[in-house]
């Protein structure tokens, strides 16, 4: 299975159109560019947006020298159907700037989980096959977000 993710992130086909992905590290204003404003905020500051026509994406902003930008970001298909292999790969491959990544844990526990690094170390994305979604976070928020709510479950107990 490392084998397979590995090569499709390497060559896999173009499904989605770059212009319609969040990128890590993006300002609500950038994103706001992109798609239009947001279908949903909720108090916390989460946005969620449409960024096709089957897919969306729940953003959330840390604020960084004065301004907001993207550290976590939750994508899945607006028909709550699964991504396929091919998919995920050109998620990641576009997301953030990051071209590498590496399969960082294949674990099977009711259903599947992948999780991937980026080779600079400082994103984290991981797909989950029972709710059919992607996140792709920076480490940092993971941290940040483990200190403010207590210990991590399950994949990320040991960021």
């Amino acid at each position: 299975m490392k084998k397979l993710v590995l090569i499709l992130l390497a060559g896999c086909s173009v499904t989605l159109p770059s212009r319609c992905l969040a990128k890590l590290g993006e300002t609500e204003a950038q994103l706001d560019a992109r798609f239009g404003k947001p279908f949903h905020t909720l108090d916390d500051g989460r946005r969620f947006y449409a960024v096709s026509e089957n897919v969306q994406v729940v953003v959330r902003f840390q604020v960084r020298a004065a301004q907001a930008i993207s550290v976590f970001e939750v994508y899945s298909k607006r028909d709550h159907s699964k991504m396929s292999l091919i998919e995920l790969a050109h998620l990641l491959r576009l997301d953030g700037g990051i071209t590498q990544w590496q399969p960082k844990a294949i674990t099977y526990s009711g259903g599947g989980i992948i999780q991937w690094r980026s080779i600079d170390n400082k994103q984290t994305a991981y797909y989950n096959e029972i709710s059919k979604t992607l996140v792709v976070a920076t480490i940092d928020a993971l941290k940040k977000d483990r200190e403010k709510n207590g210990p991590a479950i399950g994949i990320f107990k040991e960021i």
